[in-house]
């Protein structure tokens, strides 16, 4: 069990780094609040109907060079209040639109990659802060294509932490 815990919180450390890298943008002009763009979402299918009206999020790890690297999935996001808005699971399926966390500028843009990442997926009785503490359920995934931002995959293809 110890390792699960482990496992989820991988991502979520990841997080925290790249927002620590975001927090010390001082030559932005922009507010760094909502986020902008367009692009797709990750959507989660066959999720256990115990998780129906819970929230859901995820995070993962994008390797394209022209961003930190890391991809936050939640309806939205505001940096200035360290808060999110999150859908929440209906029928065993989510679809989450994913966001770049970048150095500069506005903070975040829709993600709208063509590659193939690393994620976790996280459930939640209630929305967490950006800390992302709180979890009571999530599986991770090794190996999700986007095209375009967009994505599909089936909770039970993951590995539950």
């Amino acid at each position: 069990m110890k390792n699960k815990k482990f496992l989820l919180a991988i991502p979520a450390i990841a997080l925290v780094f790249a927002m620590t890298v975001v927090g010390c943008d001082n030559d932005s002009t922009d507010d760094n609040s909502g986020g902008t763009g367009s692009g797709g979402g990750l959507t989660v299918t066959d999720i256990p109907s115990q998780y129906n009206g819970k929230y859901g999020l995820f995070s993962g790890s994008s390797s394209t060079a022209s961003q930190i690297g890391q991809i936050m999935g939640a309806k939205s996001i505001n940096w200035l209040s360290d808060s999110m808005v999150l859908d929440k699971i209906a029928n065993g399926s989510i679809t989450i639109p994913g966001w770049i966390l970048k150095q500069t500028g506005d903070g975040t843009v829709r993600y709208s990659g063509s590659e193939t990442v690393q994620l976790g997926f996280m459930v939640y009785d209630t929305i967490p802060d950006l800390s992302l503490v709180g979890a009571i359920a999530g599986v991770s995934f090794t190996s999700v294509t986007f095209t375009k931002g967009s994505a599909k995959v089936s909770w039970n293809n993951g590995t539950q932490q």
